[in-house]
């Protein structure tokens, strides 16, 4: 299913990931594969499309470091890194 980026789209495309649903999306360079972090089928789905080890980690996009910090733990490095690409 392809929706538009509108108000109806973002709509359709928030009911997908939280009713466990994956979705693909652009972004600059490249396409995206997202669910909902809190739903371990929905991630366990993610690893078995992108035939992904289980060992490696998957990215979390996330719009503040405030909300990344609810998902996953920043290390001294990742913290300072952080700083400087989050206002």
């Amino acid at each position: 299913m392809k929706v538009k980026c509108n108000q109806e789209g973002i709509e359709k495309t928030s009911g997908i990931i939280n009713d466990g649903g994956i979705v693909i999306f652009p972004t600059d360079t490249v396409y995206g594969i997202g669910c909902n972090p809190y739903n371990r089928k929905s991630i366990q789905r993610i690893y078995k499309i992108k035939s992904r080890e289980r060992t490696k980690s998957l990215p979390i996009l996330a719009f503040s470091k405030e909300v990344a910090s609810k998902i996953v733990e920043f290390d001294r490095d990742s913290e300072n890194i952080a700083k400087k690409i989050w206002p």
